[in-house]
């Protein structure tokens, strides 16, 4: 274990951030507790992972200091499921991304990947309750190394809570909350949760910013991995995409 002055990975980012309650920046999450998350149209999250120089971003500090990534470039369009299922657990884009694409990582980034709890309970479609869609979410957990992004996590990057702090209000509003979210970038993706609707359908959110479902065999989505990094990891950078943030052993 190498961590600057025994601070975890979460706690060394912290020191570097400044909290902010409006605006664009590191807020703590209201929504759960001793967790933190970015919002605002340019954030400064970049990460590099797998050496990938300020190709990914971080999405939270965790509570147990791991923090959570995602990989901005979307790795191509895949099924969600090729048999049709809609359950996390057993779909085909699962096996995929704990499998061949994890396997395609190197090993230092193998290294750096621990375990973490995905929420993918069904969600309601529309719906005007962030803190409800939450609990939903978090109604399923999968535990394993690599998934994708929830809807929540999408909705809580926007800074601009009166007008899309919720599923219906990024509905009615996509066309201004893509100026207010650094989440907007990475539209055009699967998201990990499934519809209320009867058909079996999962999310997604469309290259506009408004959201969707669809049939989980459908392949003309992107696929951005999201994963949990250690919490014993030595950070540098200031999380600038000049100078992005950069983690060893």
């Amino acid at each position: 274990m190498c961590l600057v002055g025994s601070k975890s990975t979460g706690e060394q980012i912290l020191d570097k951030e400044k909290i902010v309650s409006s605006g664009v920046g590191l807020y703590k999450d209201e929504y759960e507790e001793n967790r933190y998350i970015y919002k605002g149209k340019s954030t400064n999250n970049y990460i590099t992972f797998n050496n990938e120089t300020a190709g990914w971003k971080i999405l939270s500090i965790e509570p147990d200091n791991t923090i959570k990534i995602i990989k901005l470039d979307n790795i191509g369009k895949k099924a969600w499921d090729s048999n049709n299922n809609n359950t996390w657990e057993s779909a085909s884009l699962n096996t995929y991304l704990n499998g061949t694409y994890l396997k395609s990582l190197s090993e230092e980034a193998q290294n750096q990947i621990v375990v973490g709890i995905f929420n993918a309970g069904e969600i309601k479609y529309n719906n005007d309750d962030l803190a409800a869609q939450i609990d939903d979410e978090n109604s399923i957990k999968w535990t394993g190394k690599i998934a994708l992004p929830t809807s929540s996590e999408y909705i809580r990057s926007n800074s601009d809570k009166s007008k899309c702090g919720t599923f219906n209000k990024i509905s009615n509003n996509y066309n201004s909350c893509k100026n207010t979210s650094w989440m907007y970038n990475l539209n055009g993706s699967w998201l990990l949760l499934s519809s209320d609707k009867d058909d079996g359908s999962i999310f997604n959110v469309y290259d506009t910013g408004d959201w969707s479902y669809q049939n989980p065999n459908r392949d003309y989505f992107g696929v951005r991995p999201v994963l949990y990094l250690s919490s014993n990891l030595t950070v540098s950078g200031i999380g600038t995409k000049e100078d992005p943030y950069t983690l060893s052993k």
